[in-house]
């Protein structure tokens, strides 16, 4: 049994998959072993010179490992991209692609590269593209990542146009969650900017779940909460 292996089967938390796979919803194994165990594995794999591409990438936790180690070494920017393209078909769920790009830093000279995802015909690659530039920029310029985030195309994922309105609304949820996510933020930050889009924008899941997840935050002023709720209170927005 290979190192890996090993650690995978030795820590494994049957309780907690059964758990992990009603949420996550991954097409890959899920041994339900523990985010601060994975950590500090990758740690130590790096600590010994264990190259990224001996991982089989055939679990959930195993595609995790790979993302926790591009994070943690000490690469430059180009090398961890290189890497990162290397992961990225295998994540295919939301939990992969935000607790991977979470732990990314100093990646700023490589904007360009999680622009392109953006354009990706995978929902879960542009997903990694919009939180990275979500995590990076929206606090600093969130009227640059709006224009980006306005520019998707949610069309391209259906090519059934019978069936468009569904395929769309099943296909296109990650990326959406990730952009109100990303709006709820910048609310935060920039009120008014986002208040003034908010009563212009067309996508209503997209503003609808903007104005739920900034009404939830602690950091929002209930006055200006009132203010999101009236938009939902208008009919004439939707």
């Amino acid at each position: 049994m290979d190192r890996i292996k090993a650690f995978l089967e030795n820590n494994k938390n049957l309780q907690k998959a059964e758990f992990d796979k009603k949420i996550i919803q991954s097409n890959f194994y899920i041994y339900g072993i523990k985010t601060k165990l994975l950590e500090n594995f990758a740690k130590n794999l790096l600590k010994e010179n264990f190259s990224i591409y001996d991982i089989k990438l055939e679990s959930y936790e195993e595609i995790l490992l790979a993302g926790f180690m591009i994070a943690f070494s000490k690469e430059l920017p180009e090398k961890k991209i290189e890497l990162i393209k290397h992961v990225l078909p295998y994540i295919d769920n939301w939990a992969s692609c935000d607790m991977i790009v979470s732990r990314l830093k100093g990646l700023e000279s490589q904007k360009e590269f999680f622009i392109s995802l953006l354009n990706d015909e995978n929902v879960f690659v542009v997903r990694v593209g919009v939180i990275w530039l979500f995590k990076t920029y929206v606090k600093t310029n969130i009227d640059y990542l709006y224009n980006l985030f306005n520019d998707i195309n949610f069309d391209k994922w259906c090519n059934d146009k019978s069936t468009l309105t569904l395929k769309i609304k099943k296909d296109s949820y990650y990326v959406k969650m990730a952009i109100a996510w990303c709006y709820s933020e910048a609310c935060i930050y920039n009120f008014k900017f986002m208040f003034d889009k908010l009563q212009i924008m067309k996508d209503a899941f997209i503003k609808r779940k903007t104005i739920q997840k900034a009404c939830e935050s602690f950091r929002i002023d209930n006055n200006d909460k009132l203010k999101l709720k009236s938009l939902l209170n208008n009919a004439n927005n939707f």
